[in-house]
């Protein structure tokens, strides 16, 4: 009888181990180290239109953490393929939000002005929507059976609107900033 015991909890532990192995290699095999991001040509334009407005304002602090923000736009735009560890790496020493506190400060914005342009949202919108095209990388370690064929068919799309949602929300904070700050130069002059 303990002998049967025995074979048969060393079966099951033979079986165990061969799934996990197998679900390792699964995983392993799968692990996703890029991804396709497009920033379109709309927006590009829209940002250079919005580089000329700023650079015929009155140059100040407001005017300086705007250009920061264009400029980490412009590193975070994407086109084509990109490692998903040099994005997570670059947000997280540079994420948009850390310049949240810089424009209440420089930018000298008021209760009023930042509930009428809803600058909090917008910043954390972005951000979060930055953290969503992370979400599904982050756990990429675990082990377990997915539905890939649909994977394949159904993430690639949410991620590029991810993106183009991200993308539309930083211009619009880039456009109001803009606009906050030209309307300052003409209540000082």
């Amino acid at each position: 009888m303990k002998e049967n015991i025995k074979k048969i909890l060393f079966i099951i532990s033979i079986f165990y181990s061969f799934i996990i192995v197998v679900l390792m290699l699964i995983t392993s095999s799968n692990l996703v180290a890029t991804i396709e991001l497009h920033d379109s040509e709309e927006n590009r334009t829209k940002l250079k239109g919005y580089k000329e407005q700023l650079s015929a304002l009155e140059q100040n602090s407001c005017t300086e953490t705007i250009a920061e923000i264009i400029n980490h736009y412009e590193e975070t735009s994407y086109d084509g393929e990109v490692s998903i560890r040099k994005m997570y790496e670059y947000d997280f020493d540079n994420s948009l939000l850390s310049y949240y506190t810089q424009v209440k400060q420089n930018c000298k914005l008021s209760e009023v002005e930042e509930n009428k342009y809803n600058i909090a949202t917008n910043f954390i919108t972005s951000s979060i929507q930055r953290d969503e095209l992370y979400q599904r990388y982050y756990f990429q370690y675990e082990l377990g059976i997915n539905d890939y064929m649909t994977r394949l068919i159904v993430e690639p799309s949410i991620t590029s609107i991810e993106y183009q949602i991200n993308r539309n929300i930083e211009l619009e904070i880039i456009s109001n900033l803009i606009e906050i700050s030209s309307r300052e130069v003409i209540i000082n002059e």
